[in-house]
């Protein structure tokens, strides 16, 4: 009898333990959600995609057309780095091109990698962010990582990333169908 009771005792313990384990692990799920959320609704990373879109759309999303502009607006940017100092130096990084590449690349990696991992809930990110929204993978954060790659010679993003991003937009287009 009193192993019967011990035994339904731990039973309902093991149970307990799981059900908050999953509700821990609901949250933080959610909470990471948050927090890409705030960031991608923040007015740098809206600044940061608008920029690069409008790159994209101005040389038609052509890759060598792409390319050329982005050497001429790097050189640009970097020589009024370059001339700054101090604080100056580090605002005038944050307004380079190269900058807004950057933020908005590792934004969707980040993204793609969180989703792939499933760390945050899929069905909701395929709501957030339709196959619209994350036509950029494709169109020209991915072109411009091969052209930074390119350029410093692989300093830029891992391919592995790139290939995540594919996929979650990929995954979009499914999902949208």
């Amino acid at each position: 009898m009193e192993q019967t009771i011990l035994i339904i005792i731990t039973g309902f313990i093991a149970l307990f333990t799981l059900f908050l384990w999953l509700i821990t692990r609901t949250m933080m799920r959610q909470q990471l959600l948050v927090e890409v959320l705030k960031e991608y609704r923040s007015p740098e990373m809206l600044h940061a995609v608008r920029r690069v879109w409008e790159f994209g759309e101005t040389y038609r999303f052509d890759r060598d057309q792409m390319k050329e502009s982005y050497k001429s607006i790097y050189d640009k940017d970097y020589g009024k780095v370059n001339f700054a100092s101090g604080i100056e130096q580090i605002e005038e990084e944050q307004c380079t091109f190269h900058n807004q590449r950057r933020i908005t690349a590792q934004f969707y990696a980040h993204l793609a990698m969180l989703y792939k991992e499933k760390k945050v809930p899929q069905k909701t990110v395929m709501r957030l962010w339709s196959h619209k929204d994350l036509e950029i993978i494709p169109k020209i954060i991915i072109p411009l990582e091969e052209i930074a790659e390119e350029m410093f010679q692989g300093e830029v993003s891992d391919r592995k990333y790139r290939k995540l991003m594919l996929e979650l937009y990929r995954d979009s287009l499914r999902s949208s169908e």
